[in-house]
């Protein structure tokens, strides 16, 4: 993998070819992808964007196959692997943030 900046720079990587290629099967292949990067990968296919609601949810690492346009599969994973709640706003795009029963603190037995 070679990788350009805006400068000119270059930087060369190794490339798992069967994860960056996976597309073209139809597939969507992420192996402790950063959450962040998955929802760009879903977003480049898919016809309903998915947001991210707070930047600490982004480095949250993902494996999974997912079908190339099937933006509900990934959110509904997504969302039982890292307690997320998932809502639709009025253009069909998808927020995902935080479960909020998951971040309360549980109450004081006596």
């Amino acid at each position: 993998q070679l990788t350009v900046t805006r400068s000119g720079g270059a930087q060369r990587a190794a490339a798992d070819a069967a994860r960056t290629t996976s597309w073209t099967s139809g597939r969507l292949i992420f192996h402790q992808t950063p959450l962040a990067t998955a929802v760009a990968e879903v977003n480049r296919y898919g016809d309903r964007k998915v947001e991210l609601d707070d930047n600490a949810l982004s480095g949250r690492l993902v494996n999974g196959i997912f079908d190339v346009g099937d933006t509900d599969a990934f959110v509904e994973g997504v969302s039982a692997l890292f307690d997320l709640q998932a809502t639709t706003g009025p253009d069909g795009s998808i927020r995902l943030r935080a479960n909020p029963a998951a971040a309360a603190p549980a109450p004081a037995m006596g």
